[in-house]
């Protein structure tokens, strides 16, 4: 039995868990934040009056959520808790009541997989990195020449309030510059600090002075305040930078700040102190005796995880819940309780908006393990209080040395968010200050300490000691002795950091491994150090785009990281504890483990001394608790833990559940295969069931492939790849993907079946597809056109009177209904996996009052059956009905495959297994790339991961190589590439595996003729993989369609049944083949020309019948009260003939470019030159009346 462990394919035991990063801080968010959040707003009191509202924030409880996360995903439905805290009223120091329980608002809970569910999709947050809150000094450049001078000033960032920025202008002259105030003297500002710090002191309206008065007056006037001098400046800078639920620097800024200007200061806000030491920092860098700051360094940025967000969040919520109690306080009378003051609306409404609408709250990414874990470990610099992506220069784009070991240099999105948007690396672990730590192992005198252990360092602690820092590729003897050379290292320095060679003994540290440089995506590209940067980038973000195959296969060639990415993501399943396996199926794994007694709980209630809030008895919580959890009624004395209960038997069980074909949010398929068989015994995290990605518990995304590498009748012409067919018959990239469906239903769809019998009638085949509620069975094949929810609705076509007369022939009543059903869409066809009826939230279980009219109505018409169906029906009402269809897609041409280096093409042509090349030994290639796409794109790493797959193939071996591998000596890769294409060689005694002269190439023969090519060809296995783009949603072709309003063209994409852009490319393709007449339609009538538009509508419907308008009514013909009416047809319209001109207008495109010429004071006119039209026989008549000798012409032409 193969198990797993997740410390088997961990490259070292000091790899923090790959979503410690989502899991920590929430956890930190929902025992710290949330009663951080509770204290800003404690306690809520209206001014001039004693009547105020207490909080216990220490106290809050959350009740657990009423559904599982599989639940909300089906139900679409949010998996949240409630947030509850005591609250008490008082009056003065009297208390009016008893506390109670407020309910707050709903809490979005963090899945045990490291996400959120809203509205029934799986939603990550995604981690910020900003500006840290602190002081920063800057300095720019203005004027040219001799007019050059330098500009310097720093800003106080701040935790909460509005920045503060202090400028010294060329002129030698000291500013503040506040939001949406004029700059402000720096020596005023400090005298108005000094003088509201005083009063704060003392509280005591203290006299002002005569030079304080006077500066207060110039502060005034430049202000524009009205009201007294002292006291309107005073309560500006008061409610500016002194209100701490105003201003609030935060702790670690104030320690930034400390730091930096040598204070000592322990207040939060903005002190006068602080001004008067930025001055002279300002100063000592104008005279060049100190530098500015680096914002790119990561010292100065901050990493703000989903806790943080989320309680950025809870603070906004709860700042509008207090002025809406504020409100109701006010006017609320004294007998009533202080809980109904409060509503959740305001805090439901912030998450809502969060996770709605911020650009840090994205769909998770659920193609396959590897994109789950990297969008979870994302480090984003836009959002709110980041970057702009448009505005963003190339220095914050740019790699930083501070980078080294914290954030990934390859891995990076291409395009406007190029460098914006970045990964943690393997090792890369964030603080709970926002650093980001990485581990390095000591050096004493050359030598690596490893049983030391290693050392986790913050971009701080490194520029604060001046370490220097060595490579981990740097080669080493048996005793971890670096050799006795100039070796390069890295200098950790505040001002800049560079390369330089130092000797051994002056190394302090040491990487740990070579995946610390790098993302989780980048470290499982093998020879990664043989690609280009740009290719490895390329091949990092393919690998997030592979759709899991339906026969997933292991890499021949890997990292050792495989087994890490999907123990870790949560796609797999695993042990819950030791036991023995005793059953199994496609939905269930049992496991039976042994248990020992356990003693009865400890009394639950605590005495009221040991509660925080008076009068209050809380519950203990079990230290096994991750969260406060409480009882469905808070308002009742309730424990927070459940009474443990006494345990008599000696094995307990316990139930794995298993996904069978659920949707994920990129519409492929949940899938889980067991692993495991009945008696088996597992320990504890080992492999229960593989995912969809998943064999053995190691990541599987391709297959390997027999590729060789030569060019074939250029069909894999500029990276296009020809395969064979073996890889569609045998299905080895076919993937499954899952659609939804959903129709919503009302009351008279579902009302009787004698309304659904008189509808229209069904096949046999369709009626055995649908179940007793009118839903298709799971497990049925459909196709298109199928029916999926039968449903009828009110029949609201006009007949004609012809209609009418047939109906009456056929002695049938008129339709009260019509087929208004659910049905597969064009070209759809697979197999139904899951049905949901989702009801009507109608709690109680009565219908709306409209509803339940026409119900009853039609229970007083029902008699027997139908009067039971008819009153059991408000039970089965559904409000919505969801099906989900699994089906399959082969591969096929225009789907994009690559590899893991950067190496991408589109399928151009499927050939017969036959007609593919083969080896010497009549194996057939699997695909054909083209070789000029190596040297080029300079990824030679495909080559060795080929030469490499190829040889593992025929020994039966694995190999997990770990990038940069020189440190085992020079051209280790080549080295170990070669020795086992020899030992295959060896083994299989098949010499064409490698030849002395030219190792890696062998003969290969065409498959249609059996000749061999006139050169030898490179030949390998690959790890190649199937891309999401799939060619099946990307092609599209409309015949009509709507257009734009405003520019009356083509409305675009796929989903709105858009038409064709015309570029400008594809203008010059249409000249080179001088297709004039097309183009002329493309740019005209099938664009944005209304008039040619409708005259050639007219000219397809010309030949048509019209009927002449009659004013009687139909009716009367067919009562026989008027005679019957003649209809007499419109004269045919002439035959075109062949000399008729089709005329087109112009182009709106065209009239809007005059008029912005115009508009230029351009004078524009179009003007047509007439000139006298030369007379030429008409080709009818050519044709009719002269003989052409077809030879003679022929003749006549070539003589020519």
């Amino acid at each position: 039995m193969s198990t797993f462990r997740s410390l088997r394919y961990r490259l070292h035991a000091f790899i923090p868990h790959l979503l410690d990063i989502q899991h920590e801080k929430f956890r930190e968010f929902i025992t710290v934040g949330i009663a951080r959040s509770l204290q800003t707003i404690n306690p809520i009191q209206i001014r001039g009056r004693n009547l105020r509202i207490v909080l216990y924030p220490e106290s809050f409880l959350l009740v657990p959520p009423t559904l599982t996360p599989r639940e909300a995903l089906l139900q679409n439905k949010a998996y949240d808790a409630a947030l509850y805290v005591p609250v008490h009223k008082f009056d003065g120091n009297q208390p009016l009541e008893s506390p109670q329980w407020a309910l707050l608002g709903n809490v979005p809970m963090m899945t045990p997989n490291g996400h959120f569910i809203m509205n029934g999709a799986a939603r990550v947050i995604v981690n910020q990195v900003i500006r840290r809150p602190g002081l920063y000094f800057k300095e720019t450049i203005q004027g040219e020449g001799r007019d050059e001078t330098r500009v310097i000033f720093c800003d106080f960032i701040c935790r909460r309030g509005a920045w503060v920025r202090l400028q010294l202008d060329k002129k030698g002259r000291f500013w503040v510059c506040l939001k949406r105030t004029p700059k402000l003297n720096l020596d005023d500002v400090i005298t108005a600090f000094e003088i509201v710090e005083a009063r704060l002191q003392s509280s005591s309206s203290l006299p002002f002075s005569a030079s304080a008065l006077k500066t207060l007056e110039r502060l005034q006037e430049r202000l524009r305040l009205s009201g007294q001098p002292g006291d309107s400046v005073y309560r500006f800078f008061y409610n500016r930078f002194k209100n701490p639920r105003v201003y609030d620097l935060g702790v670690f800024a104030r320690h930034s700040i400390n730091r930096k200007l040598n204070l000592s200061e322990q207040s939060l806000q903005l002190t006068a102190a602080d001004l008067r030491g930025a001055k002279e920092y300002m100063l000592d860098i104008y005279k060049n005796i100190k530098v500015v700051d680096d914002i790119d360094n990561l010292a100065n940025r901050r990493v703000r995880p989903a806790g943080d967000l989320l309680e950025a969040q809870l603070d906004s919520g709860l700042s509008r819940l207090e002025k809406v109690v504020r409100q109701r306080l006010d006017l609320m009378k004294q007998d009533r309780p202080a809980w109904v003051l409060f509503e959740p609306k305001q805090v439901n409404q912030a998450f809502r908006e969060f996770f709605g609408s911020s650009p840090l709250s994205q769909f998770l990414d659920q193609l396959n393990p590897l994109g789950d874990v990297t969008h979870k470990r994302r480090i984003n610099s836009t959002g709110p209080g980041g970057v702009s992506r448009d505005n963003a220069t190339l220095d914050m784009r740019n790699i930083h040395a501070t980078h080294y070991g914290r954030i990934c240099p390859i891995e990076t999105p291409e395009g406007k968010n190029a460098g914006l948007v970045n990964s943690l690396t393997v090792f890369g672990h964030v603080t709970n200050d926002g650093y980001i730590e990485t581990p390095y192992y000591r050096v004493c005198q050359g030598q690596i300490q490893h049983r030391q252990g290693p050392f986790y360092f913050s971009t701080p602690q490194e520029q604060s000691r001046a370490v220097r820092i060595a490579p981990p590729d740097l080669n080493r003897d048996a005793a971890q002795v670096l050799p006795p050379l100039e070796l390069p290292a890295r200098v950790a320095r505040a001002v800049q950091e560079d390369f330089v060679r130092v000797p051994r003994m002056d190394i302090d540290y040491i990487t740990i491994a070579s995946p610390q440089l790098f993302s989780i995506a980048t470290s499982l590209i093998p020879f990664l150090e043989h690609d280009d940067a740009n290719r490895a980038l390329m091949g990092s973000n393919m690998q997030r785009q592979t759709v899991p195959v339906m026969r997933p296969e292991r890499p021949i060639v890997g990292t050792g990281l495989e087994g890490l990415v999907v123990g870790e993501s949560g796609h797999i399943v695993q042990a819950a504890r030791a036991g023995v396996v005793s059953y199994v199926s496609g939905h269930t794994i049992v496991v039976q483990s042994p248990t020992r007694a356990v003693a009865p709980a400890m009394p639950l209630l605590s005495t009221a001394a040991d509660s925080t809030c008076p009068g209050f008895f809380l519950a203990e919580t079990s230290h096994t608790t991750q969260m406060p959890l409480a009882a469905r009624d808070p308002n009742k004395v309730r424990p927070r833990w459940p009474r443990a209960l006494h345990v008599t038997s000696e094995t307990s069980s316990h139930a794995h559940m298993l996904h069978a074909y659920d949707r994920s949010n990129q519409e492929t398929a949940f899938v889980h295969r067991p692993s495991v068989n009945e008696g088996d015994w597992v320990q504890r995290g080992d492999l229960l069931a593989d995912c969809a990605a998943s064999v053995h518990g190691s990541l599987a995304l391709g297959h390997n492939l027999l590729v060789a590498y030569v060019p074939w009748e250029g069909y894999n012409f500029e990276d296009a790849v020809v395969i064979s067919e073996r890889l569609v018959f045998d299905e080895v990239y076919t993937t499954i993907h899952i659609e939804k469906y959903e129709t919503e239903t009302g009351p008279m769809e579902f009302i009787t079946r004698e309304s659904q019998a008189s509808g229209p009638q069904l096949s046999r085949r369709a009626k055995a597809m649908l179940d007793d509620l009118g839903i298709v069975r799971v497990g049925q094949w459909v196709k298109t056109r199928d029916i999926l929810v039968r449903k009828l609705g009110p029949f609201k076509r006009v007949l004609t009177p012809w209609q009418r007369l047939v109906f009456d022939i056929d002695r049938r009543e008129l339709p009260k209904t019509s087929d208004a059903s659910l049905r597969v869409p064009h070209g759809v066809r697979g197999r139904v996996v899951n049905t949901l009826i989702v009801k009507s939230g109608i709690s109680d279980g009565s219908l709306p009052q409209k509803v339940g009219q026409k119900v009853a109505s039609v229970r007083q018409k029902s008699t027997g059956v139908a009067a039971h169906q008819a009153t059991s029906i408000r039970t089965i009402i559904p409000h919505k009905v969801r099906v989900f269809i699994a089906e399959k897609r082969p591969i096929q041409v225009g789907d994009k495959v690559a590899g893991r280096h950067g190496n991408k093409g589109i399928i151009s042509c499927i050939l017969p297994r036959q007609d593919m090349p083969y080896l010497p030994d009549g194996s057939a290639v699997d695909m054909v790339l083209n070789p000029l796409g190596v040297p080029s794109r300079m990824n030679v790493g495909q080559v060795f991961e080929c030469l490499l797959g190829l040889a593992g193939s025929y020994l039966g071996q694995e190999f997990r190589v770990t990038p940069f591998d020189e440190l085992f000596g020079a051209e280790a890769s080549r080295s170990l590439v070669y020795l086992k294409l020899y030992q295959a060689r060896l083994k299989t005694k098949q010499k064409w595996l490698f030849h002395p002269s030219f190792p890696g190439k062998t003969r290969v023969f065409d498959g249609r003729t059996g000749e061999p090519f006139d050169q030898f060809v490179t030949v390998g296995r690959a790890y190649m993989l199937k891309l999401v783009h799939l060619v099946e949603e990307k092609i599209h072709a409309r015949a009509t369609g709507g257009y734009n309003v405003i520019t009356q063209q083509p409305i675009g994409g796929r989903s709105r049944n858009g038409g064709q852009r015309l570029g400008e490319m594809e203008v010059w393709a249409l000249q080179a083949y001088g297709a004039a007449y097309a183009l002329q339609e493309l740019l005209t009538s099938k664009s944005d020309d209304l008039e040619g538009r409708a005259t050639l509508l007219d000219s397809i419907l010309a030949p048509t019948l019209a009927r002449k308008p009659s004013t009687r009514d139909d009716r009367d013909e067919l009562d026989g009260t008027l005679p019957p009416r003649e209809y007499p047809l419109r004269p045919l319209p002439p035959p075109p003939s062949l000399d008729a001109r089709f005329s087109l207008g112009t182009s709106e495109a065209f009239r809007v470019l005059l008029l912005e010429l115009q508009s230029l004071c351009l004078d524009v006119g179009v003007y047509a030159l007439t000139a006298s039209e030369p007379s030429y026989p008409k080709i009818h008549d050519m044709v009719a009346h002269t003989k052409i000798d077809l030879y003679k012409l022929q003749g006549n032409r070539s003589l020519a």
